[in-house]
């Protein structure tokens, strides 16, 4: 199915020109999609968006979710950002309503974006904080509002080679930054709680794979030991 062209809208704008853009759509549009400058969207990705909407009138908006893939030779500080990720993608890849939002694809109806929508969106974004993605996912868990994240909507998202440390350092406290930016104190209390919980995941993993390090030839180094493990006598050949 071909898709009129005036039924979508692509925002290629941030910030407060998100707001602009959407009050310069016009009333024959229908949807309005905000994508990333940098995803790579298979070819019928927006076709199978705006399908996945029409065929439910009871989803609000439609995203999809990225996956980090690290080029050949990339410095621990890319693997890092890469493992920071990855407990993340859990909640979009489990199924296909989630209660998140990634910002590099936003597919929502052009009605709900009006100022005078009961929702509310557009003077969340207006007046809230400094993520629009974090933004929206909260509102719609205060309002229940479902949420598609179809299996098809994955975008690669290449990282940098030779990342340092100051821009992991940076990003990372780019994320805890927006966990104060959001518009209610119920939310940013569940994004604290949720950080503090992601925290203590990533380094239960780091952990975990650094004893598997030294773990794995200290086992085979006392091997040949069994009588000191109290293992009794290995079996002679």
């Amino acid at each position: 199915m071909l898709l009129p062209l005036m039924w979508l809208t692509l925002m290629a704008v941030t910030g407060t020109g998100q707001l602009a853009g959407v009050v310069a759509a016009g009333d024959e549009v229908r949807y309005v999609l905000f994508l990333d400058d940098d995803v790579e969207p298979h070819p019928h990705c927006l076709e199978q968006l705006v399908q996945c909407l029409e065929a439910d009138p009871s989803l609000f908006m439609a995203t999809g979710y990225p996956f980090d893939v690290p080029p050949q030779g990339a410095s621990l500080a890319t693997y890092c950002t890469l493992a920071y990720h990855l407990p993340l993608l859990i909640a979009f890849s489990v199924r296909q309503r989630t209660s998140f939002v990634w910002g590099g694809c936003m597919l929502l109806r052009r009605e709900s974006l009006d100022p005078d929508h009961p929702c509310g969106l557009f003077k969340v974004w207006r007046d809230g904080g400094y993520s629009d993605d974090l933004l929206l996912a909260a509102l719609c868990t205060e309002q229940g509002r479902a949420i598609a994240t179809p299996s098809f909507a994955i975008f690669p998202q290449w990282l940098d080679r030779q990342s340092s440390w100051g821009q992991y350092w940076n990003y990372l406290r780019r994320q805890l930054f927006v966990l104060d930016t959001y518009f209610s104190s119920s939310s940013r209390l569940l994004n604290h709680g949720m950080m503090l919980l992601h925290s203590w995941a990533s380094a239960a993993f780091a952990v975990a794979g650094l004893m598997s390090g030294w773990l794995g030839p200290l086992g085979l180094f006392l091997l040949p030991w069994p009588l000191t493990l109290g293992l009794g006598k290995l079996p002679s050949s």
